[in-house]
C-alpha cells in the first residue's frame, strides 16, 4: 500500500439472547443451530447445522426459536443483520 491507513477498525457488539423459549438443557444430546437476526434482533430463519440423535427434537427447533428475541448486533454503532451459532443440549 502507498499510504499508511490511520483509521480505527470499526467496532462489532455481537447480538446477545434476551428471551428463549428453549433453555439450553444439561442432556448428553447436543443440536447446533445456525440463527439468522435482522436489524431489529427478531429471528428470520433457524437452520439445523449440526442435529442431535433426536431428529423429532432437531425438526420442531426451527419453529421453537422463532419466538426468541435478541439485542441487534451493532457494527459502529448501527444495528445490523446478523447470524448466531448456538448449541443446545437436551
Amino acid at each position: 500500500m502507498p499510504e499508511q491507513i490511520d483509521r480505527r477498525p470499526f467496532t462489532y457488539v455481537a447480538p446477545a439472547l434476551k428471551q428463549t423459549g428453549v433453555p439450553d438443557g444439561s442432556g448428553v444430546q447436543a443440536t447446533i443451530v445456525r440463527v439468522d437476526l435482522d436489524r431489529f434482533g427478531i429471528v428470520r430463519a433457524a437452520t439445523v447445522v449440526v442435529p442431535s440423535d433426536d431428529p423429532i427434537f432437531d425438526a420442531k427447533l426451527a419453529a421453537r426459536l422463532d419466538d426468541d428475541s435478541y439485542e441487534p448486533a451493532r457494527l459502529a454503532n448501527r444495528a445490523v443483520t446478523a447470524s448466531v451459532f448456538r448449541e443446545l443440549r437436551h
